[in-house]
């Protein structure tokens, strides 16, 4: 795989803003009533409209960038040509809220070549709210450049989590009691997505993920890195995220710089992470 030009990172983002402009219209789309699905009669959600956004994606590109690869959370996946740069795509991001009206869920679409992750666009669908991301160029949100938070302690913070499916990861609960001992709030937003782009626009001083994968998290973690939040992956949630690394991942955390080591302390006393 090659490593994009300025030029094709220009071009590429320009694509993904969009696509991340259209999903958003379309999932919020009062025609399009979330008439929802089990797959494999586990809990995890599939809606037309999921595919029709993903479809929509998937044409667009191929149209633009023929020779990119596509990897995609409804459709199946063609083989991926070798040294071409790879697009991972979550039409509908919280999918669960999405189908039963909980109005929080996003639209989630990166592009990764050889350096790791390139572009990255979140749209917060029903805020009308895109963040993104260039690598080397910064992370934006509405209101401007998006930066993580200064904050030095978790004491008064919020850390955002997300369920694994539709249940705890091992650890959550034990972190969650033990951010709460340390005057910690957390929150569960139903979209990983959504999670990292909120700590890259400081919204909360950290994120926790007990698993992880490019589909659902690569634009969202190349938002937070961008943003000056360090990123961290493994089981022990103690290796920095290299640009070169795209998953799946098992445990993933995004945190400002000056609560990371608290936040990791925190983690190895819970076994949260693993």
């Amino acid at each position: 795989m090659s490593v994009l030009t300025a030029s094709e990172l220009e071009s590429r983002a320009a694509t993904a803003s969009e696509l991340a402009q259209r999903a958003a219209a379309m999932i919020t789309d009062p025609a399009r009533e979330p008439v929802r699905s089990l797959k494999d009669g586990v809990a995890d959600w599939v809606t037309p409209t999921d595919l029709a956004v993903e479809r929509l994606v998937r044409d667009l590109l191929g149209q633009r960038f023929p020779d990119d690869g596509i990897v995609g959370e409804e459709l199946e996946n063609a083989p991926l040509l070798p040294g071409r740069p790879v697009w991972y795509v979550d039409p509908v991001d919280g999918t669960a809220n999405f189908a039963h009206g909980l109005r929080s869920c996003s639209f989630s679409l990166a592009v990764a070549d050889d350096a790791g992750m390139a572009v990255g666009f979140v749209a917060d669908v029903w805020r009308q709210e895109v963040f993104s991301a260039v690598r080397g160029q910064g992370a934006r949100c509405a209101t401007g450049a998006a930066r993580c938070r200064s904050d030095t302690t978790l004491t008064g913070g919020l850390v955002l989590t997300e369920l694994a499916g539709a249940a705890p990861w091992g650890g959550m609960t034990d972190l969650i009691g033990a951010l709460g001992r340390q005057a910690c709030a957390t929150r569960i937003l139903g979209s990983s997505a959504l999670t990292l782009a909120n700590v890259g626009a400081g919204r909360a001083a950290a994120a926790v993920l007990g698993r992880a994968h490019p589909i659902d998290v690569a634009a969202g973690a190349l938002i937070a890195r961008e943003s000056g939040a360090v990123v961290s992956v493994g089981t022990a949630v103690d290796r920095v995220l290299g640009p070169d690394e795209l998953g799946p991942w098992p445990a993933l955390v995004a945190a400002a710089p000056g609560v990371y080591a608290q936040l990791l302390r925190t983690l190895r006393v819970t076994g949260g992470g693993g």
